[in-house]
């Protein structure tokens, strides 16, 4: 069963300026004055690269298939085994107050690892800081953000 994911106005909005920003600054380092010395040249088109290493990371929706949640990508599927599943819950700001400990922030998607107080730490697939799906076993936990959380949750709890 497909859901597909909720994309806020601020993954959109980190997203256009981060690429202006982002290219903007390679194309001046690769075309202007202000050149970098030539043995950091590779840092213009390191620039220019990051928003496309980035969008091969968007979400685009979950699927479920079995016992298996997949995160569909632009190019891949990342898989999560719903096996031993203690806990779905619809938490009104998912992101509230999280820290990201190593990920995305923004830049087409919020991915990544996050620690919130209450929460813990949290694996995040997600193209909003709005209402998510708390996903929870004993050893981890996942943050999702479908256009329907409640929808997904009697999904995930018919599953387990």
């Amino acid at each position: 069963m497909e859901f597909p994911v909720r994309v806020g106005r601020l993954v959109k909005w980190v997203s256009a300026l981060s690429c202006a920003l982002l290219i903007g600054l390679g194309l001046m380092f690769q075309f202007s004055a202000t050149r970098l010395p030539s043995g950091l040249n590779w840092m213009s088109w390191a620039l220019m690269a990051l928003p496309l290493i980035c969008l091969l990371f968007i979400v685009r929706g979950y699927r479920i298939d079995g016992g298996t949640l997949y995160v569909r990508r632009l190019v891949h599927e990342t898989a999560i085994d719903l096996r031993d599943l203690s806990s779905v819950e619809v938490v009104p700001k998912a992101f509230d107050r999280a820290l990201r400990v190593f990920g995305n922030g923004g830049l087409f998607s919020f991915s990544g690892w996050f620690w919130r107080r209450g929460m813990g730490l949290m694996k995040a697939y997600a193209m909003d800081i709005g209402p998510g799906l708390l996903l929870r076993w004993s050893d981890r936990a996942v943050v999702l953000t479908p256009t329907d959380p409640q929808a997904m949750q009697e999904r995930l709890k018919a599953q387990s």
